[in-house]
């Protein structure tokens, strides 16, 4: 009887998935001249908007560990700090905690962000992957210089409000960048939340309770999905006129 109450379970968070996704489709192909860019604070979000086909072009914080205070360092120093090769910790193999990750460290972003192997996909000490990353940090810079419409999304389990309004703050001396920026956290009740906790001009900070952990290179659970794909399309719907406009609610898996 557990069993079948399971697969039953799975099959209704699919179905809810699918509807949401079909909604969320609509939404994004309606987007006129507005780009979506991650900025951290690990790869799930660049993982995520690329697998919802979002993911135009490749930018720095895609597929590096750092944190919304880190994301507002590197835009008022103009990345100066993030490109100083001096600053690139190669990893020893004997240090890794893993072979295929871990790759190399930032010494400024640790020592004043915590932030352990910011390189953990790639090496920036290589030649190659730092003309790679000064690529993306050019196509980054003349985005955020330039009158597009652009939301900056942070995924994360730790923004600090006023590390948000900092970054939030930045932005705003960019005429059309936003950011949204979501928090999922684990409740110690489990109850299911998704709110607005602080508001700008140009930027939403969500708390949003989360069902697994956020970790990877993906979301775990059908809940977790819905939120973002929730939330994400009602933001997109207010930055984007000729978006319809989000109707539905996340709503927490039975």
């Amino acid at each position: 009887m557990n069993s079948l109450k399971k697969v039953k379970r799975s099959v209704k968070e699919l179905l809810s998935l699918l509807r949401y996704y079909h909604q969320f489709k609509k939404i994004a192909q309606n987007l006129q001249g507005l780009e979506v860019v991650s900025v951290g604070d690990h790869c799930l979000t660049a993982s995520v908007l690329k697998n919802l086909g979002l993911k135009k072009h490749s930018y720095p914080f895609d597929w590096i560990f750092s944190d919304i205070r880190m994301v507002n360092h590197c835009i008022q120093d103009g990345f100066s700090t993030f490109l100083d090769r001096s600053e690139h910790i190669k990893i020893a193999d004997s240090e890794k905690l893993s072979p295929d990750a871990n790759f190399c460290d930032h010494r400024y972003y640790k020592e004043h962000f915590g932030i352990l192997f910011a390189f953990n996909h790639y090496d920036i000490s290589v030649n190659n992957v730092y003309k790679y990353y000064q690529r993306c940090v050019d196509r980054f810079v003349n985005l955020l210089r330039s009158d597009r419409k652009v939301i900056f999304i942070c995924i994360s389990q730790r923004i600090c409000e006023n590390d948000f309004h900092e970054l939030s703050k930045t932005l705003s001396l960019y005429k059309n960048k936003y950011l949204l920026a979501l928090n999922f956290i684990q409740r110690e009740d489990h109850l299911y939340t998704c709110n607005i906790t602080s508001k700008t001009e140009n930027a939403l900070l969500y708390s949003i309770s989360r069902k697994e952990s956020i970790d990877g290179t993906d979301f775990q659970t059908a809940q977790d999905l819905i939120s973002f794909i929730t939330v994400f399309s009602s933001f997109i719907s207010t930055k984007n006129q000729t978006a319809p406009p989000a109707t539905a609610s996340p709503q927490p898996a039975r």
